[in-house]
């Protein structure tokens, strides 16, 4: 039998504070109803009574009805104390919640209980704290947010609106997002409507925690996508590739010479360092780029198409470029040369690649300073890289605009043609 796939853990200790919490949420229909008629029943009794010309009758119904009202909330709260106390009670439990495809199972004071089905809840509650989940009336489980990864969260968020999924539908399974799914590591889902500076906000946290978690890279996480990583796997041993690492059996090229000799191959000769004085006129006249364009110009483009930031598990963030063999077309040399440019730009600039699309590869620059000279050396590896760089990166075509941009900007984009 295959062994049970855990998703998502956390863990919840249940004070008072989150049993009152729970009952307040949870019963808060039945409470509301309570009132509603205590005080129709007995306005109806009043008015009666006033009509009927009892008017001792009328003031104590009245009365009985406001010191009901008044002390309910401390008998509840006293029953309320009274339950949490008792031997089967989450009283102060210790409770950790393993989530699976088709359902999660809740541990009790290190003591597991029975899987339950998604589809056996009868619905997941959210508040701004916590998630509770609701069976059997008013029984149920308590989630606190502040323990769940935002993957669970996202998890729990799309379960909810998903209403032929799991919860609503009996012998179905939760499924990870796709890229998650495929590559098999942790992520984080980016909402298609956060903004540039929010998805920028994101990345920048995530890279931080990078040497924990895994260095972060912003994926399109689209059906076209997948399909052309699928593709390219049939066409070469993915598991050797994700699997392979440099060494002196298999060294990397030398990006920075990889990239003079491709420069010379495409300029006739012509040296990355060579400035013709004809050319040295800045021409750029940008503002700063802090965000990612290719958020801007091309994922946002249809609503809904949710964006996905991948963890990945390696000691250098070039290394990520191993998993997306979208340039090399899988080609094991291609994807070499790719990583060692990877490497040269990361060792030299600080830059490291932080976006990939189906044909699309965006870097992050976080803290370049560079001089004019070498933001002209720059833009000309950049060109040597990809033939329309400029063409895609400036309006005039120069050499000396895609140079100026790079002493402000902290993103480097580069776009291909659409794969077929």
């Amino acid at each position: 039998m295959e062994e049970r796939r855990i998703l998502f853990t956390t863990d919840a200790t249940i004070t008072f504070d989150e049993y009152v919490r729970y009952s307040n949420r949870i019963c808060r229909f039945r409470n509301i109803l309570s009132y509603i008629l205590w005080i129709g029943i007995t306005g109806a009794f009043c008015v009666w009574a006033v009509i009927s010309g009892r008017y001792p009758h009328a003031l104590m119904a009245a009365a009985v009805c406001i010191s009901k009202v008044a002390s309910s909330p401390a008998v509840k709260m006293a029953k309320l104390k009274k339950a949490f106390a008792e031997e089967d009670s989450v009283g102060n439990c210790y409770l950790v919640y393993d989530f699976y495809e088709d359902g999660f199972i809740m541990t009790c004071n290190m003591e597991p209980c029975e899987l339950c089905h998604y589809w056996e809840l009868d619905s997941i509650v959210e508040t701004k704290t916590n998630f509770y989940f609701r069976y059997n009336g008013d029984n149920g489980c308590i989630l606190i947010k502040d323990n769940c990864s935002p993957q669970l969260i996202h998890f729990l968020h799309t379960m909810k609106d998903d209403t032929k999924g799991p919860l609503y539908n009996e012998g179905m399974y939760a499924m990870l997002p796709g890229p998650a799914e495929y590559f098999g590591i942790p992520y984080e889902v980016i909402h298609w409507k956060e903004s540039p500076e929010g998805i920028v906000d994101r990345y920048k946290k995530a890279l931080q925690c990078a040497s924990v978690e895994g260095y972060p890279v912003i994926f399109e996480n689209d059906e076209k996508t997948m399909a052309v990583l699928e593709a390219l796997e049939e066409e070469m041993d993915r598991e050797s590739l994700l699997a392979w690492e440099p060494s002196e059996e298999m060294p990397l090229p030398d990006g920075k010479k990889l990239l003079e000799e491709w420069y010379r191959d495409r300029h006739e000769g012509q040296e990355v360092w060579e400035h013709p004085q004809e050319e040295r006129s800045v021409q750029g006249k940008g503002s700063p780029q802090d965000t990612f364009i290719a958020t801007e110009l091309c994922f946002h483009t249809f609503d809904n198409d949710d964006l996905i930031m991948l963890k990945f598990p390696v000691d250098a963030p070039w290394k990520v470029l191993a998993y997306f063999p979208l340039y090399g077309w899988g080609d094991h040399e291609e994807v070499a040369e790719l990583m060692a440019v990877g490497k040269y730009w990361y060792e030299k600039y600080g830059a490291v690649p932080a976006v990939f699309g189906c044909n699309i590869l965006e870097f992050w620059a976080e803290d370049l300073r560079i001089s004019e000279e070498d933001a002209w050396r720059l833009a000309k590896e950049q060109t040597a890289f990809h033939d329309n760089a400029l063409e895609i990166c400036t309006k005039s075509g120069t050499v000396g605009e895609l140079a100026d941009d790079l002493q402000k900007t902290r993103t480097w984009f580069f776009m291909w043609e659409p794969f077929a």
